[in-house]
């Protein structure tokens, strides 16, 4: 389906869906609109509530119930629980006014309302109730018919003056309603005609806009993709996407005819350049392009032509460096034949020279050996002279442990000799307080005199140890020296061997180095001797190589001299007619293209 077609259909269905939106917003408008059905059967509910029950605030039941109680008071108590269920609705309906915004009209009027009904349940509750829990039946009827009628009577006209501004003031919001009801639908009406117009308008312009300069653009598009590169391209100075999308086209149209006179132009191109290729099949390398080629294309004929140059002079060095390469065949004949006499005597002596490398080969690889074994016997006594440097270090170690010990025995020995000190301190005041005491401390006195000579004989023996354990600690400390001086000879030892075997195994790592570069040396002069007979070998394919090379040559000299040179161009220029469409004036560019023919 055209996009015409489309837009139509869809103006058509968005008319069709806007005026049933109007229409259903219309009948909802009026079903729900103040005044409407919907709102007067709510009304109309609310009014038969009214007339069926009594107010909450209004004290007509309770005062019914009060005169009910007056007239037969051995049935008061059974209306006490209405009583209470008028009280607790009145209290909500008190408290539901109280937070409930009222017009400024009607608020001193509802306030002086509930508080006549507070009266009243005030006279109630306080005097009329109790004389009736009391029994009191004079106080009840007096209350009756006294303040409690008086509270009931106020009560009343405050609810008629209410419900008669209650009344004026609906009558004035229900015009008020009414009026802006009409206004409002007004105004939805008039919405609606101008959302109905502005569709309308908006489906023209976008016909005028866009559809119909689209369904010229696609006519035109259809004539330029039938080959009709005339036709005008209409919108082209438009500002918006159709005039974009023209000026595109315009560009296709114009890289249309540019490709068709391309075309035209590679045509011409490609018959020169048939020709040219001809001539060159011909072995002609004379050919020039001496006319210009249309725009776009003179490099091709500048580097055709440039080729073909550079081809010529190519084929003339060629042929002239193979009759210089025949004249050097005849040399390199003459100097293979000598080089194949040199190369015989040179493989006499390289065999002789191969022969004393072998022996030299031999001898030094015993001598890597022999020095192979040697420093294994060096690795041997330096691990052996090691182990001796260790066992040297562990009695030096046992040495000093037995020095420390030594030194803890000495500081046994003083403790020893402390004690005797005090011990004969001791007995020597015990002496004394035994001559103090006279008979008495004779036996006392005799101790005394035992431990005094113990005490004497254990210092005597403590300093005896400590003279032999000074002595002792003298000698170990002359053993540890004299150990620690072998651990230092045995190191040097160590050392000392260490230093002969590494130089035992450089030695015979360079034997062995020298071994293998000697068996390298001796299998490079037996390649050598190979290589010397081969090339003998060689010199004599050499010398027939360059025979067959000479006859080539001449051969490759005969071949050359087929093709037409600039080096052979022996008259003036001579130019001939192209045939076909290069031999006329082209539209394009203008100008003719010849050849230069040999």
């Amino acid at each position: 389906m055209l996009i015409k077609r489309q837009v139509q259909l869809g103006g058509r269905i968005i008319m069709a869906l806007i005026a049933l939106s109007v229409a259903v917003v219309g009948v909802t408008v009026a079903l729900v609109r103040f005044g409407g059905p919907m709102t007067e059967e709510n009304t109309l509910q609310d009014v038969l509530l009214a007339d069926i029950l009594p107010p909450p605030a209004y004290s007509v039941e309770p005062f019914l119930l009060a005169s009910l109680m007056v007239n037969n008071p051995a049935t008061a108590r059974k209306h006490f629980g209405r009583l209470d269920v008028t009280r607790e609705e009145f209290r909500q309906r008190e408290a539901f006014w109280a937070q409930t915004p009222v017009p400024e009209e009607l608020q001193a009027q509802v306030d002086a309302t509930i508080a006549s009904a507070n009266a009243f349940w005030a006279v109630l509750d306080m005097r009329f109730l109790p004389a009736v829990k009391a029994g009191n039946i004079a106080q009840m009827r007096k209350v009756h018919a006294g303040d409690l009628a008086r509270a009931y009577e106020a009560q009343h006209g405050h609810v008629l003056k209410l419900v008669e501004m209650s009344n004026t003031y609906r009558e004035g919001m229900v015009a008020a309603n009414h009026r802006l009801t009409a206004i409002l639908l007004a105004f939805a009406s008039l919405f609606a005609l101008a959302l109905i117009a502005a569709v309308l308008w908006g489906v023209r312009m976008i016909r005028a806009r866009a559809i119909e300069p689209m369904a010229r653009f696609a006519d035109a598009m259809e004539h330029i993709a039938a080959g009709d590169l005339a036709i005008a391209v209409e919108g082209a100075k438009r500002d918006d996407e159709i005039g974009a999308m023209a000026r595109a086209l315009e560009v296709f149209r114009d890289a249309a005819l540019a490709q068709r006179a391309a075309e035209h132009d590679q045509r011409e191109v490609v018959s020169a350049l048939g020709e040219g290729i001809t001539a060159l099949a011909d072995k002609n390398l004379q050919f020039r392009f001496v006319t210009c080629f249309p725009q776009g294309y003179a490099g091709v004929r500048d580097d055709f032509n440039n080729a073909l140059e550079t081809l010529s002079g190519a084929m003339a060095t060629v042929c002239t460096g193979a009759r210089n390469v025949q004249q050097s065949i005849s040399e390199i004949r003459t100097a293979t034949d000598d080089l194949a006499s040199r190369n015989e005597v040179q493989a006499d002596r390289l065999a002789q020279t191969a022969r004393s490398m072998a022996e030299v080969t031999n001898a030094i690889g015993e001598v890597a050996r022999d020095a192979v074994k040697v420093n294994q016997s060096m690795d041997t006594a330096t691990a052996r002279a090691r182990e001796g440097s260790e066992v040297v270090q562990r009695a030096v170690a046992a040495m000093n442990a037995i020095a420390q010990s030594a030194q803890d025995i000495a500081k046994i020995v003083e403790l020893i000799d402390a004690i005797a000190f005090q011990t004969n301190l001791l007995a020597l005041n015990a002496g004394v307080e035994a001559a103090r005491a006279g008979e008495a401390g004779k036996g006392f006195a005799v101790v005394a005199t035992e431990v005094r000579g113990l005490a004497q004989r254990s210092a005597e023996a403590a300093e005896q140890i400590r003279a032999l354990i000074a002595k002792s600690g003298k000698e170990v400390a002359e053993g540890v020296q004299l150990a620690d001086s072998s651990g230092s000879n045995l190191t040097d030892i160590v050392t000392a061997i260490g230093t002969m075997a590494d130089m035992v195994a450089a030695i015979a790592r360079s034997a062995e180095v020298q071994s293998h570069r000697l068996s390298d040396v001796d299998r490079s002069v037996a390649a050598m001797d190979q290589m010397t007979q081969a090339n003998a070998a060689m010199v004599e394919e050499c010398s027939a190589a360059s025979r067959s090379l000479s006859d080539e040559t001449v051969a490759l000299i005969k071949r050359f001299s087929q093709f037409r040179t600039e080096a052979d161009r022996s008259g003036g220029d001579q130019s001939a007619t192209l045939p076909g469409s290069l031999s006329r004036v082209s539209r394009h560019s203008g100008i003719s293209l010849t050849r230069d023919a040999a």
